[in-house]
């Protein structure tokens, strides 16, 4: 045995002390423990299916991913899907990452495989989260088609945040749908449906899905080059942000509200998507007005 390498001892030691380290929040500390656990996976390339290990780099994967570092998380993520762990969590996981390091091809790789693998019959928490992931994917109306294709008593029995997140799930389809065909005039009466429905989900929403449907909104206006509500939407988007990040981090001030990493990478990442796509027009300084309904599109 090698001067790095544990006995069961020592293994059971860091073991107990990282599961401590993940119930108490404690990201470093699970870091250290856990690369104590998995040094001898870190030192080769192998396949072979193992659960154990498996389940070891994905907890140091989003152990680091809380620390904000994509780059090894995501080979964290990766050498989790080799050791045979294709939980969508994962693959989830993997893509976020991914386009986190910019790393686009990556991103479309597990963006078609949850496609393939879990679209078709998501239901729930993990049709939203496979939503929020294909709303950054570019020409993507197919996943979302997938996603909503349901059964029409989904929403039966559920209270009233799940339902808001139904009808986001629902609206961020459209919106896609109609996004793909921008070769073409976009509908004016498909679009304010698309936004009715947002309004409608904001009504039900916690706070964390409040963000992205502001976000939502603001693509509508972005690609409308709507100039008011434009800026009226993203006046709320960054109020939103600005209550919930700080130091223009991922770092959230509510660490104890149950809002993953996940969920925080990927309203960042829309948002640094729908900065990037806004129009010179919508980059002038405007006066703000609170406005409380103006058509869509720009005549």
């Amino acid at each position: 045995m090698t001067s790095n390498q544990l006995d069961e001892h020592q293994k059971q030691f860091h073991l107990r002390l990282a599961n401590q380290s993940e119930q108490e929040k404690d990201w470093f500390a699970l870091d250290f423990h856990l690369s104590k656990l998995l040094y001898d996976s870190d030192q080769v390339i192998s396949q072979h299916h193992d659960p154990y290990l498996a389940q070891l780099h994905y907890r140091r994967g989003c152990a680091r991913a809380e620390l904000n570092k994509w780059e090894i998380s995501f080979q964290d993520f990766i050498r989790s899907l080799e050791y045979g762990n294709d939980q969508p969590m994962v693959i989830i996981s993997a893509a976020l990452t991914g386009l986190a390091n910019q790393d686009k091809l990556a991103f479309q790789k597990y963006c078609t495989l949850l496609k393939q693998e879990y679209a078709s019959t998501a239901q729930g928490d993990l049709a939203f989260q496979l939503a929020n992931l294909f709303i950054l994917n570019e020409q993507n109306s197919s996943s979302f088609q997938l996603l909503t294709h349901r059964n029409s008593d989904s929403i039966i029995n559920k209270d009233h945040h799940e339902e808001g997140k139904e009808l986001l799930l629902e609206a961020m389809s459209q919106l896609q749908n109609l996004l793909d065909k921008s070769d073409v005039q976009i509908d004016k009466l498909e679009l304010g449906k698309v936004i009715d429905k947002v309004e409608t989900a904001q009504v039900f929403l916690q706070e964390i899905d409040q963000i992205r449907s502001w976000l939502i909104l603001a693509k509508i206006y972005n690609h409308s080059k709507n100039i008011p509500l434009w800026n009226h939407t993203w006046k709320k988007v960054s109020i939103w942000f600005d209550r919930f990040t700080r130091n223009n981090s991922i770092q959230w001030n509510y660490p104890d509200q149950g809002i993953s990493w996940q969920d925080r990478l990927s309203l960042m990442l829309l948002k640094k998507q729908i900065e990037k796509q806004i129009p010179e027009k919508l980059k002038q300084p405007t006066e703000v007005k609170m406005i409380d309904k103006i058509d869509p599109i720009e005549s």
